[in-house]
């Protein structure tokens, strides 16, 4: 126990450090992005290949006309706007409840509280802006873990600065149109949109700091939790909690607002001018 106390402490002292802490943050968080982003791409083309061929079938059996148009384009283009996103909120609430478990997350938002606490931001807001890069809804309902007003207030304003994965595509078709056949620029590239992304929402959140939303945030007050072995069940049970929260309260929101969006795109019909179709083809 002796030894084990002993540990511990030593290994607090590199995670909590400002310095070395910061660095096993960055590694960490590489780390569950590069996981999220590798395992929840199969259910993701799984989920759009499945509404792709019901929208097929669908246009099969029906006539052309508006009402075929609505449900291929609108409704199952709206649900599949919607549950395609669901498997990374899933994993991403499964690997944050195994941190979590593990007691790191603690000394995670420890560390992060000495950068978002010179933006006016607490310590506390670090879960739901990393919840905010899966998708922004989920990262402003988990807000309602901050008990200071004002601090929540602060980080439901910035957290759809986040680079959620619905940009995804669009840094990748932007990097690929601007930096053509130069892979390493594009990366580079990719990997800045995250980076500005995240610099734009501290800036803001300085900005409101100083303005709509005057004050300090609170000090973080915690007890480093002792290292566990993360629970599976726990993490299985969070992540499912967390994904049908999402579809009660989120997903009908966007799945009207992609409805929405169809009917706004569809209508009045006009043919697409030539630059247009061009452009699509190059």
């Amino acid at each position: 126990m002796l030894f084990r106390s002993a540990f511990t402490e030593k290994l607090d002292r590199y995670l909590t450090h400002p310095l070395y802490g910061m660095a096993a943050f960055v590694a960490v968080m590489c780390g569950l992005f590069w996981v999220l982003f590798v395992l929840a791409s199969v259910p993701m083309d799984l989920i759009e290949a499945l509404f792709g061929g019901l929208a097929s079938t669908i246009a099969g059996v029906l006539p052309p006309g508006p009402v075929q148009d609505l449900l291929t384009g609108g409704i199952i283009g709206g649900l599949s706007g919607t549950i395609v996103f669901l498997p990374q909120i899933a994993l991403l609430f499964f690997l944050i409840s195994l941190l979590e478990d593990t007691g790191y997350l603690a000394r995670a938002a420890f560390v992060m509280d000495r950068l978002l606490s010179r933006f006016g931001l607490p310590g506390q807001a670090f879960v739901p802006l990393l919840t905010a890069h899966a998708c922004a809804l989920p990262g402003i309902m988990s807000t309602r873990l901050i008990p200071n007003r004002r601090d929540r207030l602060a980080t439901i304003m910035v957290a759809p600065f986040m680079s959620c994965s619905a940009r995804v595509p669009v840094y990748v078709l932007l990097t690929t149109m601007l930096f053509a056949n130069r892979p390493t620029l594009a990366g580079l590239a990719f990997a800045g949109c995250y980076v500005l992304g995240a610099a734009a929402g501290l800036f803001t959140a300085g900005l409101f700091g100083r303005t709509v939303l005057k004050g300090q945030p609170r000090p973080l007050i915690l007890e480093l939790p002792p290292y566990r072995t993360p629970s599976l069940k726990n993490a299985i049970l969070a992540a499912k909690d967390q994904s049908f929260s999402f579809l009660r309260s989120a997903g009908t929101v966007i799945m009207a607002i992609c409805i929405v969006m169809w009917w706004l795109s569809a209508y009045p019909h006009t043919s697409p001018p030539q630059e247009a179709i061009a452009l699509r083809a190059q």
